[in-house]
């Protein structure tokens, strides 16, 4: 059975760094993070999460995403987290 949905996912940007948190889920194996320019659009941005936090290199200025989690086991992957605007 693929894992539950993370929560509490918070994205901030600081100084031009994207910093993203979620909680971690019991039995994930790994955490694959999806980045879109508007609400419910999804893009692949890091698939192979290992832990419950992301730092980015430098991002540029006016930069805007609409962020999601989900959750992996070998089973699968979860659905997508609650969306969080990162700008």
């Amino acid at each position: 059975m693929p894992p539950v949905v993370p929560t509490n996912v918070t994205g901030s940007l600081i100084a031009g760094i994207v910093r993203l948190q979620w909680n971690a889920v019991t039995g994930a194996t790994s955490y694959v993070v999806r980045a879109g320019a508007a609400p419910g659009t999804s893009v692949l941005y890091n698939g192979n999460v290992g832990g419950t936090t992301v730092v980015t290199a430098p991002v540029a200025a006016g930069f805007s995403a609409y962020i999601r989690v989900h959750a992996v086991n070998s089973c699968g992957e979860s659905t997508a987290s609650s969306e969080v605007w990162v700008r």
